[in-house]
């Protein structure tokens, strides 16, 4: 049974499918378009921006605050669609982009799992006289 977690902001909806060992391309696919869609994808489509210091400027000071606001969500949004038990495997941090790289690490093992997932539907798919198969 495919899983996903749905979100809703600003009137815009998107759901991310839970991460499994053989959906990882989809559930990335899902989280870039979630993220985009709900404006936080800025801590994946730039670097963490340097710390703030005394003599920081309003805009570098906004620009900051932006990007841990994206990165700190993302990273919500992220974990909470990945099964408790994967999420032990992956690393403590506070930095979205790293995590996000790091399952990238762990599950993106190419076309021949995306092939094995979809051989492993195909033969559990049953016919129930009620619809085609």
């Amino acid at each position: 049974m495919d899983q996903s977690v749905s979100f809703s902001v600003n009137n815009n909806n998107a759901s991310i499918h839970i991460l499994n060992a053989s959906n990882y391309k989809t559930w990335k696919r899902d989280v870039e378009f979630t993220l985009g869609i709900m404006d936080l994808d800025l801590c994946l489509r730039e670097e963490k921006p340097a710390d703030l210091t005394d003599s920081s400027t309003a805009a570098e000071r906004t620009h900051h605050a932006q990007w841990e606001k994206s990165s700190r969500l993302s990273l919500l949004t992220m974990k909470r669609s990945i099964p408790e038990h994967l999420l032990s495997g992956l690393p403590d941090t506070t930095n979205a982009k790293e995590f996000f790289n790091a399952v990238e690490k762990l599950y993106d093992t190419g076309e021949n799992a995306e092939v094995g997932h979809l051989m492993d539907e195909m033969t559990t798919i049953k016919c129930d006289e009620l619809k085609g198969v």
